[in-house]
């Protein structure tokens, strides 16, 4: 019996310190994966991300490597990083739909 592959998801994350970020001002914000995901994961991420809600679509996330990274405020982080959460397990949902066994 073959083994389940892993699902991929977000390990953590990698920000400015909030202390030193400036008010009003977007930076990059890191979400480290657990693996580097195949093209048909970052098309599916893309299709989940098309239907995602606006603030996380303006955070323009885009996947480099094993990472994605967006643009945040102080003030939104917090919900960008849950919101990202959310989009990456509703791209695992959308694989483990298609293909139960299919490598991420």
């Amino acid at each position: 019996m073959a083994e389940p592959a892993e699902r991929l998801r977000i390990v953590g994350f990698d920000l400015p310190s909030i202390s030193s970020w400036p008010v009003g001002v977007r930076q990059h914000v890191f979400a480290l994966l657990s693996l580097r995901p195949s093209s048909e994961w970052m098309k599916a991420f893309d299709a989940e991300l098309e239907e995602a809600r606006r603030d996380l679509r303006d955070a323009s996330p885009i996947i480099e490597g094993d990472r994605i990274v967006f643009l945040a405020l102080p003030s939104n982080v917090g919900s960008l990083r849950m919101a990202l959460n959310d989009l990456v397990r509703g791209t695992e949902a959308r694989l483990s739909q298609r293909d139960p066994g299919h490598p991420r």
